[in-house]
C-alpha cells in the first residue's frame, strides 16, 4: 500500500491511492523526497486552526485531538500499512472538526480502514515512497494523468503551503459556517494579487524603459496609468481583474511589451474577438457572473485554427461558445465563471503558429505540448497555439490556466538577463522569439515552475 491522501472537497470520503507505475524511467526525473514532517505538521494545523476561527469559534477552545487520537484503534490498524514518516506526521496533524472542512478544496485527512487504499474521484495523493503528493480532482485523472512516471509530484509541504498561500493572500477566505465548503469560499482574485500583477507589471515597464536607446514620444500622454474608467466601460470591459489592472497599470511609453506584442491603445482595446458571442451561453448564467476572453497585449498575425488529423485532434484554446476558427492572436484573459472554480486572473498565450512538436517545450506539470495521454500509450508531443506558458495538471488545486502575475515574472526575467533585446519601441524581438520554447537551448528560459 503506498499512497495516502487528503480527500477533495466534492469526494464522499477519505481516501489513499496506488498507481503502478507505467512509463518505467519517467521518474527519473524527479527523485524521492524526504518528508519533512514538523512543517508539514505546522503548516497542516495551521489550516486547521484558521478554519476553526474561521467558524466563528472561540480561539480558546480550540483543543483539537491528532488524527491518530481521535481514530484510535482503527488508526492503530491501519498504521501497519503506513511509513514510519508518515505515521509520524499523522500523530502530530490536528484532526478536521465536525462540520469544517479542512480547505476550500480538500475536505479532511483520510478515516482509517479498506478505503484509505481505493480509488475513488476526486483526492489529493500521497506517495509513501518517494513522499510526494499531487491532486488529483477527477477519477478520470487516474488513466495515466496523474501516475508519477508521467507528470512531477512535490513534497507533502510544498502542497501544503501552496494551500495556506491561496489563504494568506485572501483567494480562499474563511467567512463563516454557512458557505458550501464551510468555512472556505473562494474569490475570483483579492486585492493583494491584483496588487502584485500591478507591481510586476510596472517593473517589467521600468525593465524596458531604462535600456530603451532613447525615449520615445508617444500619443498616449492623458494618462499615468493604461486606461480610465471611461475608456473601460466605452469599451465594455467587464468589471474584474482585467478591468482593475487595466485602470492601475502604469501605461509603458513603448509599443511592444514582448516579442511581437503590443500594449493596448484607445483604438485597439475595444476591438474584441470574443464580445458578443455571450449570447450563446445558457440562461442559468446571469451576466454579471460571466466575463468572454479579453485580449489584452495583440499581436499584428492572426490565429488560424489547424485541422483534425489521424494522428491529432487539436482542442479549442477557449472552448464554447467562443470556439471561432480565425482570430488575432496574442494574450487573452480567460473566460471566467464566478460560481466555478473562478480565477479572473488566468491568462492564455494564443501564438499564431503552433509549436511543440520537436518535444522540447514543457507546461509546469513537465509533460510535453500536445500530448494526449491514456495510460495504454506513451506520450507524444505535437504543434499546438496555445500551450506556452500553461499548468498542464493543476498539481495542487483544480485546473485553471496559467496566472497572469506568473507569466509578467517570466518576461521581467527576460528582460533583466538580456534574453530579450530592447528597441526604441520597447521589445525589439520578433513575433518569432516564441518557437525558442521547443528548442534545446532554450525551452528552459520559457518554463514557469507550478503555483496555485
Amino acid at each position: 500500500m503506498e499512497r495516502l491522501i487528503y480527500a477533495a472537497t466534492i469526494a464522499t470520503i477519505l481516501i489513499a491511492i496506488f498507481f503502478p507505475s507505467l512509463r518505467p524511467g519517467r521518474s527519473d526525473f524527479f527523485p524521492a523526497q524526504r518528508l519533512n514532517v514538523s512543517r508539514c505538521v505546522e503548516l497542516h494545523n495551521e489550516i486547521v486552526r484558521l478554519g476553526w476561527e474561521g467558524m466563528r469559534r472561540e480561539p480558546e477552545d480550540f483543543q483539537p485531538k491528532s488524527w491518530f487520537e481521535h481514530h484510535g484503534k482503527e488508526a492503530e490498524k491501519a498504521s501497519k500499512e503506513l511509513s514510519k514518516e508518515l505515521i509520524s506526521f499523522l500523530r502530530g496533524a490536528h484532526h478536521v472538526p465536525e462540520e469544517q472542512y479542512f480547505h476550500y478544496y480538500v475536505s479532511a485527512l483520510l478515516y482509517p480502514g479498506d478505503d484509505m487504499f481505493a480509488l475513488i474521484d476526486q483526492t489529493c495523493g500521497f506517495d509513501q515512497h518517494t513522499n510526494t503528493a499531487i491532486m488529483c480532482m477527477s477519477i478520470h485523472d487516474g488513466d495515466g494523468l496523474c501516475q508519477p512516471d508521467r507528470i512531477k509530484w512535490y513534497p507533502l509541504e510544498d502542497v501544503l503551503e501552496k494551500w495556506l498561500d491561496m489563504i494568506r493572500v485572501g483567494k480562499v477566505k474563511a467567512v463563516g459556517p454557512d458557505t458550501e465548503f464551510s468555512p472556505w469560499e473562494i474569490l475570483p482574485y483579492s486585492p493583494a494579487q491584483l496588487d502584485e500583477a500591478v507591481n510586476v507589471f510596472n517593473s517589467l515597464v521600468l525593465a524596458i524603459e531604462t535600456r530603451m536607446p532613447s525615449l520615445p514620444v508617444t500619443g498616449e500622454t492623458t494618462s499615468t496609468t493604461l486606461f480610465n474608467v471611461n475608456t473601460l466601460k466605452s469599451a465594455q470591459i467587464r468589471p474584474g481583474f482585467s478591468f482593475e489592472f487595466l485602470t492601475r497599470a502604469r501605461r509603458p511609453p513603448f509599443r511592444f511589451i514582448a516579442p511581437g506584442l503590443e500594449v493596448p491603445t484607445q483604438e485597439s482595446l475595444p476591438t474584441q474577438p470574443f464580445f458578443g458571442m455571450e449570447k450563446d451561453v445558457p440562461d442559468r448564467f446571469e451576466a454579471n457572473d460571466f466575463t468572454p476572453p479579453l485580449l489584452l497585449f495583440r499581436s499584428p498575425l492572426a490565429y488560424n485554427r489547424p485541422a483534425s488529423s489521424e494522428v491529432y485532434n487539436p482542442h479549442d484554446i477557449f472552448g464554447w461558445p467562443f470556439n471561432a476558427s480565425s482570430y488575432t492572436s496574442g494574450l487573452y484573459f480567460r473566460s471566467s465563471w464566478a460560481h466555478h472554480n473562478p480565477h479572473q486572473d488566468e491568462v492564455v498565450l494564443v501564438l499564431p503558429y503552433a509549436i511543440g512538436g520537436t518535444g522540447w517545450a514543457r507546461k509546469s506539470d513537465w509533460s510535453m505540448f500536445g500530448e494526449q495521454v491514456t495510460e495504454y500509450d506513451d506520450p507524444l508531443p505535437h504543434d499546438v497555439h496555445g500551450e506556452l506558458y500553461q499548468t498542464g495538471h493543476q498539481p495542487y488545486i483544480e485546473m485553471h490556466s496559467v496566472r497572469f502575475v506568473k507569466v509578467l515574472q517570466s518576461w521581467l526575467k527576460m528582460v533583466e538577463r538580456g534574453d530579450w533585446k530592447v528597441g526604441a519601441e520597447g521589445i525589439k524581438n520578433g513575433i518569432d522569439e516564441w518557437k525558442k520554447a521547443d528548442t534545446r537551448g532554450g525551452w528552459k528560459r520559457y518554463f514557469i515552475e507550478p503555483d496555485w
